[in-house]
């Protein structure tokens, strides 16, 4: 073949390319675009908050202890806060006399106290010489413009020797705190510059970020009245040699992190400083990458893309883009955590993955017919949260199950049986189905599934097929709104004649088997174990009780929160041993109860004190409807004492 032939076939070849992958480029360009949109901005922040998250280093030691204003403190000393400034002196000289080798102060003092207090502070300040003293811009406008004004410490306390710290801080469009004060007055860097004027430094106009070392609570504090009274709260040396911020800890004056994306807890201004005096001392200040360097990794990764999906295979395909996006997260990481720099490659991610989904969009289109068709074929029948799990993963049709902690519900109408006597059968039935609707829409509401329905019982579980971290609260929140929604059911049903018996509910979490069961070709997602049976019993045991809705201890302690009271120490029939049972409290259950009264006679009873008949008598002769009071002194009057009771036999 003559080298024109060769050079013709090539370019044939390349508009044959370019052709097939002209929608890429299209793809690329617009995310190119929005990638230098302020909406991208916030997705790159959750970037850098994640990176920030996952690399945060771990402080084996550090010179930094906090000193809080916190609410312990505000106790303790009993005085609103501000307080005096002749406090503040008697710390100073606390810190000092203890070794501290700087006291910064994240607090104002830029205004005029009662004189002698002034005076004080002036003098400690004075005699400590290691004060670092905050500072800050206040900005005001008017019609016309917006003005900035510096805000200092009063002279006295610059002449003194206080040096003054810029404490401003700059948010981003989100409320999160993530940037570095580069100015050269800013009070991480008059700290450091006092206690290690070797450490790295940064021009003050660089564009720096904050590279935290961890969430809430990261560094050695101690509270402000123990710091005033060091021999008597703290260990000895703690102090000696350490840089000391004091500052508020209050809800009020606290900083959002990127921490906040896990644990959704502020920081306070003292903890931001002493990350980034942490961070200068370690040689971990952040630079960012401009966006001619992200433009063109952007670049460099649109072409990669196109080249390496020319020929579309769905797993080749998907295993090409991630290993492009796999790549990038290692670019990222290793410039994150050894260089310091930080490439935001989430535009670059995002790319790949649209790419890949408009290059098989057929496929995936075909695949959510797939999946209609599923609903289409068993949502009547099944749970959706059992169809979601099918589809997801159909390998779980085979037979068997897994161990789990789950949270069960079982209901149950007292006196059923007898209604079913004096009902015509097409009036009952229109009962129980408008019965189940509602009860059923509750469970699904909380993400629950329904196991089965035994007559009027209804069994549902929670935590399975699909996990819940909180699955005791929603089976407990589930129960409470059927209790009411049953309760109001109920009363209906009487005011048109028909005698409808209250529901009756048990709720327990505990270790069981869940999967299918049964046989090849005929199999039923259930659960086994004992904590389906003792939620069962818990429902039976109301009836003696006088109660609707008995919860075990174990889910009881994962509910914060919830209104509950305690009923006993419950030896619950063919069980080996007893279990805390609790009620579940609704408002108007409140609302009718001295809940607590009930407490405090309880707590006499579980201490078997002979004033406990006595309590829940006046409770009862308060209130004749509390039936669990009533329960507790037929009991007491039986000769029963303690928390214990006994129901093998019921």
């Amino acid at each position: 073949m003559s080298i024109g032939s060769k050079i013709i076939s090539l370019l044939e070849w390349l508009r044959e390319r370019f052709a097939q992958n002209v929608f890429l480029l299209i793809v690329w360009a617009g995310v190119a675009l929005l990638s230098l949109s302020p909406v991208w901005r916030s997705i790159e922040w959750a970037e850098f908050d994640w990176l920030t998250i996952f690399t945060a280093p771990t402080i084996k030691e550090t010179p930094i202890v906090l000193v809080k204003i916190d609410e312990p403190s505000i106790k303790e000393i009993n005085r609103q806060w501000p307080w005096p400034r002749s406090l503040h002196a008697q710390l100073i000289r606390s810190l000092k006399n203890s070794g501290a080798a700087i006291i910064g102060f994240n607090v104002g003092f830029s205004e005029p106290s009662i004189q002698t207090e002034d005076q004080q502070l002036a003098e400690a300040i004075q005699q400590a010489g290691n004060v670092v003293l905050a500072a800050h811009y206040s900005l005001s406008e008017d019609s016309h413009a917006v003005f900035g004004t510096f805000v200092e410490p009063m002279e006295a306390f610059l002449l003194a020797g206080a040096e003054r710290g810029v404490v401003s801080l700059g948010l981003e469009s989100d409320l999160i705190l993530r940037r570095f004060p580069v100015d050269s007055d800013a009070f991480w860097r008059r700290v450091l510059a006092r206690f290690e004027p070797q450490a790295t430094e940064i021009a003050p106009s660089s564009p720096a970020l904050i590279r935290y070392i961890g969430q809430r609570n990261g560094f050695p504090s101690v509270s402000y009245y123990q710091a005033l009274d060091p021999q008597r709260y703290l260990p000895p040396d703690l102090l000696k040699g350490r840089i000391v911020l004091v500052g508020s800890d209050l809800e009020s004056d606290r900083f959002g992190t990127p921490f906040m994306r896990t644990s959704g807890q502020k920081q306070s201004g003292i903890e931001v400083l002493a990350n980034m005096i942490q961070a200068a001392m370690d040689a971990r200040i952040l630079r960012q990458e401009t966006n001619e360097t992200k433009l063109a990794l952007l670049s460099m990764t649109a072409l990669m893309t196109i080249f390496a999906l020319g020929r579309w295979q769905p797993w080749r395909s998907a295993f090409i883009a991630a290993s492009l996006s796999a790549a990038l997260v290692s670019i990222t990481l290793t410039a994150f955590v050894t260089a310091n720099l930080w490439v935001p490659v989430s535009a670059s991610i995002t790319g790949i993955w649209l790419a890949y989904l408009v290059r098989g969009g057929l496929e995936f289109y075909r695949e959510q017919s797939f999946r209609r068709y599923i609903w289409d074929a068993f949502g009547r029948y099944v749970d959706k949260s059992i169809i979601e799990h099918i589809v997801a993963h159909p390998e779980k049709l085979i037979l068997g199950g897994a161990n789990r902690e789950v949270s069960f519900i079982f209901t149950d109408i007292a006196d059923f049986t007898t209604l079913t006597e004096q009902l015509p059968p097409t009036t009952l039935v229109s009962l129980i189905n408008e019965y189940f609707d509602e009860m059923c829409e509750i469970v699904l509401k909380h993400k629950g599934t329904i196991e089965r329905f035994t007559g009027d019982s209804i069994v549902a579980f929670f935590n399975a097929p699909v996990e819940q971290a909180d699955h005791p609260k929603q089976a407990v929140q589930c129960a409470l709104e059927m209790d009411i929604y049953a309760d109001s059911f109920a009363e209906k049903k009487r005011a048109k004649g028909i005698p409808l018996g209250v529901t009756r509910i048990g709720v327990n979490t505990g270790d069981v088997t869940v999967g299918n069961f049964g046989g090849a070709k005929r199999f039923h997602y259930t659960a086994m174990g004992d904590a389906i049976n003792t939620a069962a019993r818990l429902e039976t045991a109301n009836k003696y009780f006088g109660t609707r809705v008995c919860v075990s201890g174990v889910t009881v302690g994962r509910c914060v929160g919830i209104a509950f009271r305690p009923i006993g120490d419950v030896w619950l029939k063919g069980k080996n041993q007893s279990i805390e049972v609790y009620e579940l409290l609704s408002d108007k259950v409140l609302d009718h109860i001295d809940n607590d009264g009930y407490q405090k006679a309880y707590a006499l009873l579980k201490q078997n004190d002979r004033n406990a008949l006595e309590a829940f008598t006046e409770l009862v002769s308060q209130n004749p409807s509390d039936y669990l009071s009533k329960f507790h002194v037929t009991r007491l009057q039986a000769g029963e004492i303690g928390t214990k009771i006994v129901l093998q036999n019921k």
